[in-house]
């Protein structure tokens, strides 16, 4: 059993990078939650796997094929849809801690006659963040798990005429217990890591721009915000990463538990009632395993191997996720600007 479970979380968490290449968008694929490219790369050619270069292997030549096997209806039910519920998620993110961060700001700075330190100075930005983090988890954790019950074949084959039915139809058999289901984990996620992202965001902006001497011109502006948005990045992918690796070895742990219990003829009542806490246990066992497993790690600490296991990877996904961090905070600086 250990075995097939290192090799499975090892499967899934290769067919995972592939696809957040493709999901990287907005802050450097941490507010995609739903894969709008799946029906449409599942569609393409059969020649165009095989070639490292190739149209059909592009975004735009991933959505031509599909439109042109499945009708152009395909776009907006099956393209324009998903990336409108990763807005949803984008849009709460942002627009909690556009609204949030003034009234943190005056609340720690009652006296503006006094000279704030640094915590006063900076707190309203990470509470900000951290406030913004856990708004996104209770919009996004439906949606992943939603995700998760998507078959991509039976939408093309039409049994979901579109994302929005899917979705409709989930919401429908479900509860809020399978909705939210490993919530605490995403909350915690969440709000730390926007927490950093946003506090090392304004942070090194604000000091960049001081040190600049050149704030008022929107050139160092921008320099400054992509400068930023690089250092935040990374700053994020620190804590976002390890903790998603981890989500991902519970959600194949919890897996694993039910087939297990099934096996032993338990009741699907059983299953459900599994505590939260037993799979959190369960997949620190699991990662144990992997740590023993690994030949370079496995004579070291538990701690250090499973840190080191989390973290594998960790760099490739930071630096990916840098220019379009910094891009999205371009925009959103601008439409900022625009608003207020």
């Amino acid at each position: 059993m250990e075995n097939s479970f290192c090799d499975s979380f090892n499967s899934e968490k290769n067919e995972n990078h592939k696809i957040s290449k493709l999901e990287a968008t907005e802050i450097g694929a941490t507010t995609s939650t739903v894969h709008y490219l799946a029906g449409a790369k599942e569609l393409r050619p059969e020649s165009s796997r095989k070639k490292i270069i190739h149209f059909h292997s592009t975004t735009i030549g991933l959505i031509y094929n599909a439109a042109k096997q499945k009708g152009i209806l395909f776009i907006p039910r099956h393209i324009v849809q998903p990336l409108l519920a990763n807005w949803l998620v984008g849009f709460s993110l942002f627009t909690t801690f556009t609204l949030s961060q003034p009234f943190f700001f005056s609340a720690f700075n009652t006296n503006p006659d006094s000279k704030p330190g640094f915590f006063k100075k900076y707190s309203s930005d990470f509470l900000a963040g951290f406030t913004a983090g856990a708004v996104q988890s209770i919009v996004a954790t439906p949606l992943d798990n939603m995700k998760y019950n998507l078959d991509v074949k039976e939408v093309l084959n039409g049994k979901h005429k579109s994302h929005f039915q899917f979705y409709r139809h989930q919401l429908s058999i479900g509860n809020m217990g399978s909705l939210y289901k490993g919530f605490n984990l995403v909350l915690f996620k969440d709000s730390i890591s926007f927490a950093l992202f946003f506090g090392t965001y304004e942070y090194s902006r604000k000091n960049l721009l001081r040190i600049s001497d050149i704030e008022n011109t929107k050139m160092a502006n921008g320099i400054c915000t992509v400068l930023s948005g690089a250092i935040s990045a990374i700053v994020y992918q620190a804590v976002d990463y390890p903790i998603s690796q981890f989500m991902s070895i519970v959600e194949m742990s919890s897996n694993s538990l039910k087939i297990r219990n099934l096996d032993s003829t338990i009741t699907e009542n059983t299953i459900k009632e599994t505590p939260q806490k037993g799979i959190y246990r369960n997949a620190w066992k699991e990662l144990m395993e992997l740590v023993k497993m690994d030949e370079v790690i496995k004579n070291g600490s538990d701690i250090v191997g499973g840190t080191r296991i989390l973290y594998r990877g960790w760099y490739r996904m930071a630096i990916r996720s840098v220019p379009a961090t910094s891009i999205g905070l371009v925009f959103y600086e601008i439409f900022k600007d625009l608003i207020t």
